[in-house]
């Protein structure tokens, strides 16, 4: 990888006990050191993390990673897409209802609180919750308790909870879009996601992998003109030149030719 990419800068660490930072993963960044370190502290408890980095970076394989190295790796592992939940599901989704509680409630319906139980819970897009419903969010997180819909019993959970985002929050606070206690509360342990740009070293086995995904194989000069691109659009932005070039290729391999990335074509200023 040194010869074959001398522009690249890799930082040598030492680290054989962690199940992050091993002899396989032995030539990182400090950038990408300091992320997997503290992805590994996030692992080691289950206290709210706080996700943060740019649309595409991998913040939902970041929270797959904690959950999968925790001790609730055998429990459910579920993600609750805030942008694209309807606001009046994300209650009952969430929460549960008691049968009778509203017209066309006819049984009970566990909420994720309750299938989840002792698993984890990832939201993304955070910034998109209800600014009402963050409160209640902000309760289950103080008191692991809270109310199904129709119900006067309350409920206990020790669901994990992983909340990401990429809109600046402290903005969203100032337009009383999210309340302030709520992003303390959630903001106990902050990992922030750097960017693919930031973590070149990353290109080739990201690469290698969505490949084998589509049945292609990639040539090493295809591979290094990937590292040349500066990915604004992150991991997101690698998979879809990827499958464009896996569509378009003549044969199995992917070449220097098939690549084509999203600035050559739109145009985004």
């Amino acid at each position: 990888m040194r010869s074959a990419f001398p522009h690249l800068h890799f930082i040598k660490i030492n680290s054989k006990k962690s199940i992050f930072l091993n002899e396989k993963t032995a030539f990182i960044n400090p950038e990408k050191k300091e992320y997997l370190l503290k992805v590994q502290q996030a692992a080691s408890n289950s206290v709210p993390v706080l996700l943060l980095g740019e649309s595409g970076s991998g913040k939902n394989f970041t929270a797959n990673l904690i959950h999968n190295n925790s001790s609730r790796r055998h429990e459910k592992f579920e993600v609750v897409c805030l942008s694209v939940l309807n606001e009046n599901l994300i209650e009952s989704t969430l929460f549960g209802f008691k049968k009778g509680a509203f017209t066309g409630a006819e049984k009970d319906f566990p909420g994720l609180f309750e299938t989840v139980s002792k698993g984890t819970i990832f939201f993304d897009e955070i910034a998109e919750l209800n600014y009402d419903l963050q409160i209640k969010l902000y309760s289950i997180l103080d008191s692991k308790c809270y109310y199904p819909s129709g119900s006067l019993k309350s409920v206990y959970t020790d669901a994990r909870m992983i909340f990401a985002t990429d809109a600046d929050l402290a903005e969203r606070v100032r337009q009383k879009k999210f309340r302030k206690q709520f992003l303390n509360r959630i903001a106990v342990f902050i990992i922030k996601v750097p960017a693919l740009r930031h973590r070149k070293e990353d290109i080739y086995s990201l690469a290698l992998s969505y490949c084998r995904r589509i049945g292609k194989t990639i040539s090493m000069e295809a591979v290094a003109k990937l590292y040349e691109y500066d990915w604004p659009g992150n991991i997101r932005e690698l998979e879809n030149c990827l499958e464009r070039a896996g569509t378009s290729c003549k044969g199995n391999e992917i070449r220097t030719s098939d690549l084509i990335f999203d600035n050559e074509i739109f145009n985004f200023d």
